[in-house]
């Protein structure tokens, strides 16, 4: 069977999820790969498609890069020019350097087709990549390595300048291995996981940490798998935080779950009360993967399965948008089925 057919993409009209604070018709790449290996340890392709911020599909998916060896875990994607995507994937080991690499692909805007794969070798022992600014210039990738998270320096063309720094603070404690992170979109705000403690760092405009790390949330109860993102400022002074936890035992089963709140946009000192998304029964995740619209207009998320009326949807990504303080206004919607892992970035030069 053609892979693309295997795929099953819904599209909504804005009308069907209810209000929203959208005013702007702005359009979104989503890159992501499907969860199923192939033979030899490869993975599925990568795809890549459009939509908009109603969650309206305005491009179908695409392939654009066929199986590879060893590319695993996250994706990114980012831009360079009115005609050019980025696509960062995690690769392998090189087993003469003991360093890990990426693969870097130029796609262009008009066609989806790539243009070239590189492969590109970190300075950052056993690093794994996490997040990308998007900013119109002095963007960095975000990736982490066995004990802490560092920051990766890109050029105007999109690739590595050589530079690399460390992200995560000592003074956080019940630090742990391989530890979680996401940078907003604006590169002042990163986001980093301990084995108990969520915490808002402060970056300046070099993406050097300034002022001591705030908590966002601490747990008394391990938790397992985590994911998380966060929003640029917002106009009444804060950003949106969505963040998962899955839970590693049966005592904290109910408190595991998704849920989106608000911070202050310099500070990151907590708003009010977390608004519940989904718990662990409704996701059924060990790991939800999940992305925040820049300005908090609305989130992407997976789940195993959903149900919409007499349609089952497995492995689902849905689309749930936010009202101005990042509440759900609405239902969630699916726009795609049988989605692994994903990213999605605000086209600027449509």
């Amino acid at each position: 069977m053609n892979r693309i057919a295997a795929l099953i993409v819904v599209s909504f009209f804005a009308g069907v999820i209810g209000a929203s604070n959208l005013s702007i018709p702005d359009v979104y790449w989503l890159v992501f790969r499907t969860e199923k290996f192939t033979s030899y340890g490869e993975f599925e392709p990568i795809f890549l498609m459009q939509i908009d911020a109603t969650g309206r599909v305005t491009k179908q998916p695409q392939e654009i890069l066929p199986s590879l060896r060893r590319v695993t875990g996250r994706i990114a994607i980012g831009e360079i020019a009115a005609t050019k995507l980025i696509l960062w994937m995690n690769g392998g080991q090189n087993r003469f350097s003991n360093r890990y690499f990426f693969y870097r692909a130029t796609i262009d805007r008009r066609t989806l087709s790539t243009r070239d794969i590189q492969k590109t070798e970190q300075k950052a022992f056993r690093s794994r990549l996490l997040s990308l600014t998007h900013r119109s210039d002095r963007n960095l990738i975000i990736v982490g390595t066995d004990t802490s998270l560092q920051a990766v320096g890109l050029n105007a063309s999109g690739g590595l300048n050589g530079s690399y720094w460390p992200l995560s603070p000592a003074s956080l404690s019940n630090s742990r291995r391989y530890p979680d992170g996401a940078i907003s979109d604006d590169g002042a705000a990163l986001l980093l996981e301990t084995e108990k403690e969520l915490a808002f760092q402060h970056l300046n405009p070099d993406g050097i940490p300034v002022r001591k790390p705030t908590r966002i949330r601490h747990n008394s109860i391990r938790f397992g798998n985590a994911n998380f993102d966060i929003t640029d400022p917002l106009p009444n002074g804060t950003r949106v935080v969505a963040i998962w936890r899955s839970c590693i035992s049966y005592s904290c089963y109910d408190a595991a779950a998704l849920t989106v709140r608000s911070v202050d946009a310099v500070n990151g000192s907590p708003f009010g009360e977390p608004v519940r998304l989904a718990s662990s029964r409704d996701v059924e995740n060990p790991r939800v993967e999940l992305w925040l619209e820049p300005q908090g207009h609305f989130l992407i998320y997976s789940r195993s399965y959903f149900k919409q009326g007499s349609h089952r949807f497995y492995n689902v990504l849905l689309f749930q948008a936010l009202d101005a303080t990042g509440h759900p206004s609405g239902l969630p919607m699916p726009i795609l089925e049988n989605a692994g892992v994903f990213d999605v970035m605000k086209d600027s030069f449509q």
